[in-house]
């Protein structure tokens, strides 16, 4: 039957052969009722080798770091994203519609997130990329306080806030009066019109 490699004694050999033999059995078993075998496998030999075929096969098809790459994928291309948007709006004009768009910006972001990291194909990974970076995350992550809570806490200031600021400021080309001027003047025309 076997010969005694070298170094291992009989009852060690029998052991041996006796593990790979049942955990080989198993597996082909488990391949051979899931379809993945075909034809018979002859002798203990045949189905250890079938046993590390199996192995293999589901070593290099696990989904764990494939879930790992592809949850981070997601998260590295939003958050760049997430991060452009309130700074784009902290930067500018804040107005009712930029306000509104940049808090739908981060909702709809936070929501595809969400929604690619929780498709149970990604697993406990995931899991991860939407806990990490919840409100209230203990991981540093917390999305929310980096890239909402700024936005939502500079409101918007209004536009009339916005054109008095701008008369104030005597800067117009034509002195502080003409612009004033010229809108009561388009409203008077515009109230005439009707």
């Amino acid at each position: 039957m076997f010969r005694a490699t070298r170094g291992i004694g009989d009852v060690e050999q029998a052991k041996y052969t006796q593990l790979a033999v049942k955990g080989a059995t198993t597996a082909v078993s488990g391949a051979a009722s899931a379809g993945l075998l075909s034809g018979s496998v002859a002798g203990p030999i045949g189905l250890a080798i079938a046993g590390v075929g199996i192995a293999l096969s589901m070593l290099f098809s696990r989904r764990g770091p494939q879930q790992k790459i592809e949850t981070t994928a997601i998260v590295n291309e939003a958050e760049p994203i997430l991060r452009d948007n309130r700074d784009l709006y902290l930067a500018g004009p804040r107005d009712e519609i930029s306000y509104q768009a940049a808090l739908d910006n981060f909702d709809y972001t936070w929501g595809q997130v969400v929604k690619l990291c929780s498709d149970p194909k990604e697993g406990e990974p995931g899991q991860r990329c939407v806990t990490d970076r919840q409100r209230g995350s203990t991981k540093g992550y917390d999305w929310f306080a980096l890239y909402r809570d700024p936005i939502a806490h500079a409101e918007p200031v209004s536009v009339a806030d916005t054109v008095s600021s701008f008369f104030d400021s005597g800067t117009t080309p034509f002195g502080s009066w003409v612009i004033p001027a010229a809108l009561i003047g388009a409203g008077v025309l515009f109230l005439v019109s009707e």
